[in-house]
């Protein structure tokens, strides 16, 4: 019995998917089709979302035309070629570039056999997937009001599939019943956001790599390639005061260990060492994008590691956990803090130098130890050699000897970018017996006005020297600002301008009037959007369960407790769907004015002794109820047929309405009389 049920549930399913679509129907889902995939040229291989718009465009083809759709082969052909061409290109259909691109060629080739009901459905599940897909590549709130638009779009095609006219008043309508939904059902999807608890998890994935550029190892060229980068590292918030004056140097990582070619963090240890405060600290809330690594990044030095980190030798803070998602902290710094002891082991780490030395470099540092009568001495030697030796800052310093690039970047070439001064300092200074090591991270930021906080991106990526001075400590020594404006090529200059710009200055000299106005709305257009950005990055995608503690703490619930939230969050969504529900109760009584006249109507005659069966049509009650109370006879009939002209004629009449309410306030039935 139940085998044969469900076969005759199955028969019900396919019978209905045999229901054919119109003209209309099918271009407005093409249109959401195209309009969901369109954010994957961005993400995806550039071969892949042209080839399925093209499939779009082909099937729109073949609706205009009314030519017949591709045949079976044609279509395997396509999903043959679809196949071949990601695993060329990726090696997998396992991932999220490659798993996106394959659910890209099921959901193209499904619309070039659009034909049924089902087929339409199908398309609009997919299309769901997509949406969900496309937040793997961005949840920035452009991509998400996009994809929320999309999810409209999808639903109007879908209420469009219920309706077979094909006037343009009948797709507005289904984009506005989609639209209704929509708004109707924000309210509680915020509720749930907000009241729903947030479980710190112990683990993460990642489906693709994210990077920040800053590696754990560095050669000469590493850091010049980041330098036109504009992607967003983290923004900064000082909860205390305003930017910090001076240079903000944001320490990240410290080379120790070099072989002449590279340099390496090495062994990473527990940090022990004391810091001596010389200035105000500094406190900063820190929104660090992912970027599959563990270290994190602070202003020079911080005093403590937040929850789930450690400091390491360098005063370097690392997670103990690979950072795949945005993180958010806070740390307090101490700028122009120096720890004033060294062990042993760090010193021995800090004048660490190759098996094989360039014997040019060597004689350089040794004629400035015959001068020196301090290590300061040698230090400025080595800075005067950077600014009268002829060097050139530059972002492309070509390629340099594999077994002596900082002997051919010193003697012959003169070329370089940050990391080539920084790294050649380093080197010359562990030759004079100096302590050194190289601190890696990001100089300055793009101060926003607007939202009080900092945007730190990959293009501020630096490195720098620390050197070991007995009675001062850590002192940190920058090579580049030892060059004159003369020694920074071109592009360099262009790229720190455009960098002040958007730190506050304004670079205008050869604009007038209209190019300054241009350039200045295109400058708060520019905050603006990192404000909406930030906030956005803040309390929606960094709502966590610490930034919820503090949402409830807000609302006046002092001890946050899961049993709190669950019973508020259950209390408030029962009273929520309560309210829903009697709305819609209400609603479905007063939708129909006519049918709620007409019911008044059989309700008198009710009370007067005439029920009216569930099985009879307005005419034959009112025929019936007529014989039943022969002295309302007449009133009866015209009400009634004023009723069925009005509900199933062919349109409404506003006269005819006026009557049929003129009518019913009148009529006034006289209790049906007994036989005996």
């Amino acid at each position: 019995m139940s085998a044969r049920l469900g076969s005759l549930f199955l028969k019900w399913i396919f019978a209905k998917g045999k229901l054919q679509l119109t003209p209309s129907q099918v271009r407005a889902l093409l249109l959401t089709a195209a309009f969901v995939l369109f954010p994957f040229v961005f993400y995806l291989s550039w071969y892949i979302t042209p080839l399925l718009l093209l499939f779009v465009a082909w099937r729109y083809f073949l609706e205009v035309r009314q030519t017949a759709l591709p045949s079976f082969y044609t279509k395997l052909a396509l999903l043959i070629i679809v196949i071949s061409i990601i695993l060329l290109d990726q090696g997998t259909l396992l991932g999220r570039d490659a798993g996106t691109s394959f659910l890209m060629g099921l959901l193209g080739i499904k619309l070039l056999e659009l034909r049924t009901s089902r087929d339409f459905t199908v398309v609009c599940l997919l299309s769901f997937f997509m949406v969900a897909g496309a937040l793997l590549f961005s949840q920035s709130i452009f991509m998400v009001g996009y994809l929320l638009v999309a999810i409209v779009l999808i639903f109007a095609a879908l209420a469009r599939l219920h309706s077979t006219s094909s006037d343009h008043g009948e797709c507005f309508s289904s984009w506005q019943f989609s639209s209704r939904i929509f708004l109707q059902s924000l309210p509680l999807a915020i509720l749930i956001f907000l009241c729903f608890p947030r479980f710190q998890a112990r683990w993460a994935f990642q489906l693709r790599p994210a990077t920040t550029g800053l590696s754990d190892f560095m050669q000469p060229g590493d850091i010049a390639h980041l330098a036109t980068d504009e992607r967003v590292a983290f923004r900064v918030d000082f909860p205390e005061e305003g930017k910090p004056s001076g240079a903000l140097y944001w320490r990240g990582l410290v080379f120790w260990n070099t072989d002449g070619r590279e340099w390496h963090v090495g062994a990473r240890h527990l940090s022990q060492q004391k810091l001596v405060p010389k200035e105000a600290s500094v406190l900063q809330k820190i929104t660090l994008m992912p970027h599959s690594q563990k270290w994190m990044f602070a202003l020079d030095y911080p005093m403590a590691s937040p929850p789930g980190t450690s400091i390491f030798w360098g005063n370097v803070i690392e997670s103990r956990t690979i950072i795949f998602r945005k993180m958010q902290y806070s740390v307090r710094s101490s700028i122009g803090a120096h720890p004033q002891d060294m062990s042993e082991d760090i010193k021995k780490k800090s004048l660490q130098l190759p098996k094989q030395l360039s014997p040019r470099i060597v004689q350089l540092v040794t004629a400035w130890q015959a001068r020196a009568k301090s290590p300061h001495d040698i230090i400025r030697s080595a800075l005067n050699y950077f600014h009268d030796g002829g060097f050139l800052y530059t972002l492309n310093p070509g390629r340099y000897d594999n077994l002596d690039p900082y002997g051919d970047f010193l003697f012959n070439r003169k070329r370089g970018f940050c990391e080539h001064f920084a790294g050649s300092f380093a080197l010359m200074m562990r030759i004079a017996g100096i302590p050194s090591r190289l601190v890696a991270g990001y100089m300055g930021g793009e101060y926003n006005p607007y939202g009080h906080f900092l945007t730190v991106r990959q293009a501020n990526a630096h490195v720098w020297t620390e050197v070991w001075i007995s009675n001062e400590g850590w002192v940190r020594v920058d090579p580049t600002g030892s060059l004159s404006l003369d020694q920074i090529e071109q592009s360099v200059q262009n790229l720190l301008n455009a960098s002040g710009a958007a730190s506050g200055g304004e670079d205008t000299r050869d604009a007038g009037a209209s190019g300054i106005l241009a350039h200045r709305f295109v400058r708060i257009m520019h905050l603006w959007r990192e404000l909406v950005e930030d906030r956005w990055d803040r309390w929606v995608l960094g709502y966590d369960m610490q930034v919820q503690e503090d949402f409830f703490k807000s609302l006046g619930i002092g001890s946050f407790a899961w049993l709190v939230i669950f019973a508020t969050f259950g209390g408030v969504l029962f009273f929520t769907l309560l309210g829903v529900a009697w709305w819609l109760k209400r609603r479905s009584k007063s939708a129909d004015p006519l049918e709620g006249m007409y019911r008044s109507f059989c309700r008198r005659l009710s009370a007067a002794g005439v029920e009216r069966s569930l099985w009879e049509g307005p005419v034959d009650f009112a025929q019936r109820a007529a014989q039943s109370l022969p002295s309302d006879a007449r009133e009866i009939k015209k009400i009634g047929i004023l009723y069925a002209e009005l509900r199933y004629g062919p349109s409404h009449h506003t006269h005819r309405m006026a009557e049929f309410q003129s009518q019913l306030r009148a009529f006034r039935p006289k209790e049906r009389s007994h036989e005996i």
